[in-house]
């Protein structure tokens, strides 16, 4: 077994478990509970939603 691809390994592993135990702030917006009550209506009639 190469040394480097262990140490390649170990360095992923360690990555994935920082990334796990602080979280993403890219996906932490689909964990929020949705808002409650009367929620202003914006829509920009300009842009397209495709």
């Amino acid at each position: 077994m190469d040394n480097l691809s262990l140490v390649r390994k170990l360095r992923r592993w360690f990555a994935d478990g920082l990334a796990h135990s602080f979280g993403e702030p890219a996906e932490e917006h689909r964990l929020e509970p949705p808002q409650i009550g009367v929620q202003p209506f914006h829509d920009d009639p300009r842009r397209s939603r495709l």
